[in-house]
């Protein structure tokens, strides 16, 4: 149960969860062990793909994945407690849906056409760190995230990780699990693009870190520094994908977020169109 804000841009308050026990699980679980065409809003699907592909775009199909689908049924709280205390819960929850989300990207892509990647959803970090440490993702997470990597890269596509937060402990462990991408490196908890891709050039690429907080601003002079700043930096060293490092606020002017691009245009002109 989610209450959504009205009068202000924001994420959506959690305030109520039907998911606490195996029994109330048990039933809910039902209704994921099937094919359902409807999951996969085909007509949509479709126009999107043949848009992407007449506009030559790199084209993803998407969804949340295990950690978010946690938070999505049990909540924060009790996500974080059955990382610990109930794991063989967690363990049903996440293969369930790991083995429903692949089923279906595998009838979307019979049914639509094959994308260029997989862009899964995971938030599994805050300001001053991860939710879980890098042990407890790799026993309890890095499991399943191989597990859709492994889908993916069998079928010929690229994966998307896309991780709010400060996540930097856990990179080591998302390479491992076969990421090709790591988005959006939230630059308000730490992350910093220039300092990663010293650390991980040429085994993972980066989107993202453009600071809305920046952008918010909508003065120019400091919008240019952190563009030209971070792509100066990472254009020769590894691969970059502009993007900012999170949601576009109600705030950043249009003009504000063209200048953005037409900066990171001037500085990068052989790669960004």
């Amino acid at each position: 149960i989610l209450k959504y804000w009205k009068s202000k841009s924001g994420t959506p308050e959690h305030i109520g969860f039907e998911v606490d026990t195996f029994a109330t699980w048990e039933a809910k679980k039902q209704y994921m062990l099937k094919l359902n065409p409807k999951r996969i809003l085909l007509d949509d699907t479709k126009e999107k793909y043949a848009f992407a592909r007449k506009h030559d775009k790199f084209l993803c199909y998407g969804s949340i994945a295990v950690f978010e689908f946690g938070r999505y049924i049990l909540g924060d709280v009790k996500l974080l407690e059955s990382l610990i205390l109930d794991k063989d819960l967690l363990h049903d929850i996440f293969t369930t849906y790991t083995n429903m989300i692949l089923k279906h990207y595998d009838e979307t892509i019979r049914l639509a056409g094959k994308p260029d990647a997989i862009w899964i959803y995971d938030d599994m970090g805050y300001t001053n760190g991860p939710f879980l440490s890098p042990d407890t993702y790799v026993e309890m997470v890095q499991p399943y995230h191989k597990k859709i990597c492994d889908h993916a890269h069998n079928r010929g596509m690229k994966v998307l990780l896309h991780s709010c937060g400060d996540v930097r402990k856990l990179i080591p462990h998302i390479i491992e699990a076969g990421f090709d991408v790591l988005q959006p490196m939230e630059a308000k908890a730490g992350m910093d693009v220039t300092e990663l891709v010293d650390k991980y050039s040429n085994r993972i690429a980066f989107m993202g870190n453009i600071d809305v907080t920046k952008l918010i601003t909508n003065d120019r002079d400091i919008i240019e520094d952190e563009v030209i700043t971070k792509i100066k930096y990472v254009k020769d060293i590894a691969g970059y994908i502009l993007h900012s490092d999170h949601s576009i606020p109600p705030g950043v002017k249009l003009d504000s977020y063209k200048f953005m691009l037409d900066t990171a245009k001037k500085a990068f002109p052989t790669s960004l169109n």
